[in-house]
């Protein structure tokens, strides 16, 4: 099971048996998973277009997109090729 799911549980009164991806599919919805992933990129790409000049902005962001976690999360939507930092 899993655990973001319980999000949609309790806002439509699900049991934990029943599953919420039939809901989610047919809402035309991303999961939230997929949503927190998509506003993350987003962010990432506002502040690394809206502040070009600001050098704080550029180094802090340019240190995120090297670590781990966001690099992951660049591969798993094959987004490395259309966000670039740096």
């Amino acid at each position: 099971m899993r655990h973001h799911y319980s999000v949609y549980r309790k806002i439509y009164s699900y049991q934990k048996w029943e599953s919420v991806e039939e809901l989610i599919c047919l809402s035309g919805r991303l999961d939230l998973l997929h949503l927190c992933n998509l506003r993350q990129l987003l962010f990432i790409k506002r502040m690394s277009i809206g502040n070009p000049n600001n050098l704080v902005v550029h180094k802090t962001l340019k240190l995120y997109s090297q670590r781990g976690e966001f690099r992951a999360v660049l591969n798993k939507y094959d987004s490395a090729k259309t966000l670039v930092i740096g």
